[in-house]
């Protein structure tokens, strides 16, 4: 086990400094605007019509906000960057399946957090809520799930393989140095995420979401 983590940390932190620039940018923009909602009336304003759409549009709108964010997006990115010459339309479909799958997940364990903790923004309840989500949440829940589900299309879509993607070995191999690149990339991004009220934790989420979608298609971008 320890040989496996050092893998995946090794691997993990090699991505993140590969992706430096694009990782510190989406921080960045995230913590910007959470501080911007509570010192600029006019974002204030704004966010909050979004925060009432998004309440409005209840589990459907985390689905299509995950499946636009996580399927859509990247889809587009690797059109206007020529990666492809034509859309993959079942590729966008199964991945923004997938991320509104986690789209979904995510907005209800925002809520649960919201039920748990309280919805105070001070330093102990946002320190709380990152630290279960990503120390619990994170590892055991949304990136296990998300590598289940790319599995499960690897495997052709045979239900009686889905046991096995939950396995020691599976989370060894392959969930591992996901994680560790999720804590590098998420974890200052959901303390702006908890800072701000309930009904705009996952829009703010969701954007990142797709900013990151949408940097990870550039950057895959083959030089020429």
């Amino acid at each position: 086990m320890s040989q496996a983590l050092g893998e995946a940390l090794r691997a993990g932190a090699a991505a993140a400094k590969s992706n430096l620039r694009s990782i510190l940018f989406i921080q960045f923009l995230a913590v910007s605007l959470a501080v911007s909602y509570w010192l600029v009336p006019s974002t204030r304003g704004f966010a909050d019509w979004i925060g009432a759409t998004k309440t409005t549009a209840g589990p459907l709108g985390a689905f299509v906000a995950g499946f636009i964010a996580g399927g859509v997006v990247p889809e587009i990115a690797r059109l206007v960057t020529r990666e492809r010459r034509r859309p993959n339309l079942g590729e966008t479909a199964f991945v923004g399946f997938v991320y509104g799958v986690i789209g979904l997940l995510v907005d209800a364990f925002y809520f649960l957090q919201s039920q748990w903790f309280g919805d105070r923004v001070d330093v102990p309840t946002v320190v709380l809520k990152v630290s279960v989500d990503m120390l619990v949440a994170a590892p055991l829940v949304f990136v296990p799930v998300t590598v289940g589900l790319f599995l499960w299309r690897e495997s052709g879509f045979s239900l009686r393989t889905v046991p096995s993607f939950f396995s020691f070995r599976v989370y060894r191999e392959r969930v591992l140095s996901i994680q560790v690149m999720n804590w590098v990339v998420w974890t200052p991004v959901l303390f702006a995420v908890y800072a701000l009220p309930l009904s705009l934790q996952f829009p703010l989420a969701a954007l990142v979401e797709a900013c990151w979608s949408l940097l990870v298609v550039v950057m895959a971008r083959p030089k020429v």
